[in-house]
């Protein structure tokens, strides 16, 4: 069997589209490209292949632009809008497939103009193009020309050429392609094969190599977060009707040691598989609810049968607290777990909290002993190349599910932890690493590893909860630190503000990318639109004003009693704060951001699947 190598899928990386007032033109830049121009009319959205531009001179630099890819076209009120990637940045390479990032994109309309449009229509719109712009810009994308990363690498290798003989469009996995909804229109167009490509969300990075005994060592990290139940903190909770869970996603980290052997190991992570959630009121941590639902075990059951359908044997980490407001949940949880009866599935709880209070880290190890059965007997991908042909030595027979409340913080500190003691028991195998060295033992080994999965966890933080991850400093170093701990109070204030007043335009906005919510072409006219629920600016401008109020407060409490204009504006401030956090009581509902485009329960009946 070979590498995942094609010299050609026939993927264009970069074009030059060209815009007229009756239509779009798109022309392949490579030198080798053949039939190379696809028109696409703006008045009918009809696709034709031509030959040749009619006239190049006629377009200035205004009418065309160079684009890496398509994203896709979405339907607004104005109608169809193509989505194309206008900037990219390098990744890194692996196995000589280079990876990219998304950085900037364009929402091209196909209308010329929204003079079909009432006022309010116009108005509407716009938001529309306000969640698109923030689903793709603040979300990270990837992609490849030449390498599907949709994909683990051991489903890669154990693929056979039916496989390879599709296009990367039709053999994608379907649960990690972020554009799948709106690429759907052009993928029925053969005109568009070339152009058509499939983009993940979560983390990709490449690591430098590092030289570990004369062998050389790089590290590829890949997280994908699944499109099904996808979205924001609280406002993507626990699991739909179908066994789709909020925040899952599957990391994979990739091992090359001198082009020769090639290493892999899967876990993933995802919101506890219950119909539960937090609504935000402005509180810190809002109380856990549990929402009835007559196929709550039917849904339980099927999660579980998909992961071992796809994973093989399962071990279940749950790292919520065992008291608290997280103790029901873990409780209802384990019963759950005791009801499924399954030998596929083992389950393993573990406080983080409690057993790693006053800074003792190195507790995770007594989770890590006691989970070594399943790694013994889950193994992890290896595979041997000689002379461009490969062998598989071992695949993966089993996977980690990891979750913690948020599935972030403590699962990361989890994850990379038993990522470092898979790399090193394979490394330990090939005889790289002899019996008295560890990972620690070689300095840059250690430090690319750590730091890459810090970057990973700060990246998906980032993506579901609204800031940096927390506990990282111990992930880059090894050790808690008080520089860490205000570094986590930092990020938790600002966890604490989207969450509350960002994340439902956020959720929103992914909810309108992935097709989850389609626009009625009446809303506004003949039908409410639901973006007009968005809380007014007045209403939501009262935390400001009690921030300000408190910090004036603050401030003035150290001036001289004796000024008695100090006096009167101190008093100002105190009775202002009092009446804005009087407001903020009785209007805590209506300032919060909550999504309008689908309600909780609609959230929690659907399918999971693209429309």
């Amino acid at each position: 069997m070979t590498m995942p190598h094609e010299p050609d899928m026939g993927l264009c990386d970069c074009a030059t589209l060209y815009s007229s007032d009756e239509s779009y033109w798109l022309v392949d830049n490579r030198q080798h490209a053949t039939d190379r121009c696809v028109c696409i009319d703006r008045a009918t959205g009809g696709v034709t292949f031509q030959e040749s531009l009619p006239n190049t001179d006629f377009f200035d630099s205004s009418h065309r632009q160079e684009i890496h890819g398509l994203l896709g076209v979405i339907d607004l009120l104005s109608g169809p809008h193509l989505v194309v990637i206008t900037e990219r940045r390098r990744i890194g390479k692996i196995y000589q497939h280079m990876l990219w990032e998304v950085t900037d994109t364009a929402i091209l309309p196909y209308a010329r103009h929204r003079r079909h449009l009432a006022d309010v229509q116009c108005r509407i719109e716009d938001r529309y193009l306000d969640m698109l712009s923030t689903a793709l810009n603040t979300h990270r994308m990837y992609l490849s020309y030449t390498y599907d990363i949709t994909h683990s690498l051991q489903n890669l290798l154990t693929n056979g050429d039916e496989f390879y003989a599709r296009t990367l469009y039709n053999r994608m996995e379907p649960r990690f392609c972020w554009n799948q909804y709106i690429l759907k229109g052009l993928a029925r167009h053969p005109e568009f094969s070339r152009y058509l490509l499939p983009v993940i969300c979560g983390f990709v990075a490449v690591s430098h190599s590092a030289n570990v005994n004369g062998r050389n060592l790089q590290f590829t990290l890949i997280s994908r977060r699944s499109v099904q139940r996808t979205g924001t903190r609280f406002n993507r909770r626990g699991i739909d009707r179908a066994g789709n869970v909020a925040n899952f996603v599957e990391t994979e980290q990739i091992t090359q040691i001198d082009n020769e052997y090639h290493l892999a190991f899967v876990q993933v992570r995802g919101s506890i598989p219950l119909f539960w959630g937090q609504t935000p009121t402005l509180r810190y941590k809002p109380p856990i609810e549990f929402y009835p639902d007559n196929t709550a075990s039917e849904a339980f059951r099927q999660h579980f049968q998909e992961l071992e359908q796809r994973y093989g044997q399962q071990a279940v980490i749950n790292l919520i607290n065992n008291k608290g407001h997280e103790g029901t949940l873990r409780e209802t949880f384990q019963t759950n777990m005791q009801a499924l009866r399954s030998d596929k599935v083992a389950y393993y709880e573990f406080d983080f909290h409690k057993e790693c209070s006053r800074m003792r880290w190195d507790r995770v190890r007594i989770l890590l002993d006691r989970v070594r059965p399943d790694y013994n007997a889950h193994g992890a991908f290896a595979a041997h190349r000689v002379n461009d042909v490969v062998e598989v030595k071992r695949t993966q027979q089993g996977v980690f599910r990891h979750n913690c409340i948020d599935c972030l913080d403590r699962t990361n500190v989890v994850q990379s932890m038993l990522a470092k003691d898979v790399l090193y028991e394979q490394l330990r195998m090939l005889g790289i690493l002899t019996p008295t060295e560890t990972l620690a033992s070689h300095q840059t080994l250690n430090h690319n590893l750590d730091n890459i999965w810090a970057d990973n966890a700060d990246m998906l933080a980032m993506q579901y909860g609204g800031s940096k991850a927390l506990k990282t400093d111990f992930t880059r170093t090894g050790h808690r630190t008080l520089r860490g701990m205000l570094a986590d109070a930092r990020e938790s204030l600002l966890r604490y503000y989207k969450n509350n007043f960002t994340d439902g335009f956020k959720q929103d906005a992914l909810d309108l990318l992935l097709g989850n919510y389609r626009v009625h072409s009446t809303e506004g006219v003949a039908s409410i639109s639901p973006v007009s629920a968005y809380s007014s600016v007045h209403i939501r401008l009262v935390p400001l004003v009690l921030f300000l109020s408190c910090a004036c407060l603050v401030v003035l409490l150290g001036a001289a009693e004796e000024d008695p204009l100090l006096r009167v504006v101190r008093h100002m401030a105190f009775m202002t704060g009092c009446m804005a956090l009087l407001v903020a009581y009785f209007f805590r509902h209506r300032m919060v951001n909550l999504p309008t485009l689908l309600s909780p329960a609609q959230a929690r009946a659907r399918s999971g699947a693209i429309p």
